[in-house]
């Protein structure tokens, strides 16, 4: 779908991906109640432990850029690794 919003200009494309995204700001209000600003580090994500939630799942999906971001593929995989016993 394309966007025909003045915000987001004519050339705004929303797809999956855009999805992932206000998932990945979803995951990061959850686990550290407040929102992603500005450059991001591991220490920024103060709630999680695991530094595999935070570089393998979060910041991949608030990739700005969408060829950057994450996809359903990469996600899937990750969640599958994470939580294998």
């Amino acid at each position: 779908a394309t966007s025909r919003s003045r915000l987001f200009g004519p050339e705004c494309k929303m797809d999956a991906t855009s999805d992932y995204f206000q998932l990945g700001l979803l995951f990061w209000f959850i686990l550290q109640g407040d929102v992603p600003v500005g450059q991001l580090a591991p220490a920024d994500l103060s709630a999680v432990e695991d530094a595999r939630m935070y570089n393998d799942v979060i910041i991949p999906m608030l990739q700005f850029d969408r060829a950057r971001r994450a996809t359903y593929h990469d996600l899937a995989q990750t969640f599958e690794e994470i939580t294998r016993p």
